[in-house]
């Protein structure tokens, strides 16, 4: 599985070719740059890119003008690894499982969409982040089954620097041992849902007030009230922007329609072709994750699940706060659960189809 997956993603490396994104000069020092004043400046201006910041100018002070170069090829090494290791994390939650059936459809979701396909050859901390989530997922399932914890603190802190979003790993991590006293698992996904009406509706007071430049959080509030206040729901994307909100119910919508959108795969100006890979694509592996979610509700007694879907909701969430991005980026931090149920269900069907033959 590994060298197909490395040899897939290069050669699809080289067809692709190096791309930037409007903020590649974020992570990327100019040649004549001083490294280290620049790093400093950089971190400072951009401390939860930190991690990719620092990535970057690594890779300019060893390999100066190849920088791009070499990102880039650790970027689609990195992206061979992620489905090896959904795939460790299949094994661990589901042992008796067909590991090649599980192997091959994970091969197969890490390659067949060019919606996460493209951002390993951007100079963006997109592509490393799936990744990075990918790996902590796996030691995440880990220490949930009764593994150490510290691998997956370290991917956690690694996820927190890297791109805003991030901080949800190391919520992940302190949500498993409240678990413990929440109840059972109706109680748990209750008890979630209604914390993200209550954020939700505070939200929208906030954003419907009017903030003093010197008052706590101002920054933020601007930042967050620029987009809200004009109802922008995918970014780049007007046909879905709805009316600028009058008061807080509006902003409250604004909010649950963004959340929508985190799960749409389409946008209007996409071709014919493109529309059809994605309806492909999305449609199978939501599927195919809803039935692995089904076949984890009833064989897991743990509270693996209960996490998984906090990952997949608190991520949506985040997002829906804010604003969700244009061709699939934002909707990447959704992917190693998705892959990771779908593996789990393709994999049972293997064990069951084997059994009966």
């Amino acid at each position: 599985m590994l060298v197909a997956a490395v040899a897939s993603h290069l050669l699809i490396g080289l067809w692709l070719g190096i791309r930037y994104g409007g903020d590649t000069g974020r992570y990327l020092p100019p040649l004549d740059a001083q490294l280290w004043s620049w790093w400093r400046s950089s971190t400072a201006s951009y401390p939860l890119f930190s991690g990719y910041v620092t990535l970057g100018a690594l890779a300019r002070a060893v390999f100066g003008s190849h920088a791009q170069v070499f990102l880039v090829v650790f970027q689609l090494l990195a992206a061979s690894l992620a489905p090896w290791f959904v795939l460790r994390a299949v094994q661990r939650l589901a042992p008796r499982a067909n590991p090649w059936m599980a192997a091959a459809g994970l091969l197969g979701a890490s390659l067949l969409a060019f919606d996460v396909l493209q951002w390993h050859v951007y100079i963006l901390s997109d592509s490393l982040f799936l990744s990075l989530g990918c790996l902590f997922l796996w030691r995440l399932v880990c220490a949930l089954e009764g593994g150490s914890w510290w691998p997956a603190g370290v991917a956690a802190l690694l996820l927190a620097v890297w791109r805003p979003g991030g901080q949800l790993f190391a919520a992940l991590l302190v949500l498993v041992p409240m678990l413990r006293w929440m109840g059972s698992r109706r109680r748990v996904l209750l008890l979630l849902a209604a914390a993200s009406l209550l954020v939700s509706g505070a939200f929208a007071v906030w954003m419907n007030t009017q903030v003093a430049d010197d008052a706590p959080l101002a920054r933020l509030h601007t930042r967050y009230q620029r987009l809200n206040s004009q109802g922008i729901v995918v970014s780049g994307r007007p046909e879905t922007w709805r009316p600028a909100p009058r008061g807080v119910g509006d902003y409250f919508s604004l909010v649950w329609v963004k959340y929508a959108w985190m799960w749409q795969f389409n946008r209007a100006d996409y071709s014919r072709l493109h529309r059809l890979a994605n309806w492909l694509y999305f449609l199978a592996l939501y599927l195919a994750a809803a039935a692995g979610l089904f076949w984890l509700w009833r064989a897991q007694g743990g509270r693996v699940v209960e996490v998984l879907l906090a990952w997949l909701h608190g991520g949506a969430f985040f997002y829906a706060l804010h604003v969700v991005s244009y061709d699939y980026r934002y909707q990447l931090i959704l992917l190693p659960v998705l892959w990771l149920l779908a593996a789990v269900a393709v994999s049972e069907v293997g064990r069951r189809h084997g059994a009966a033959g």
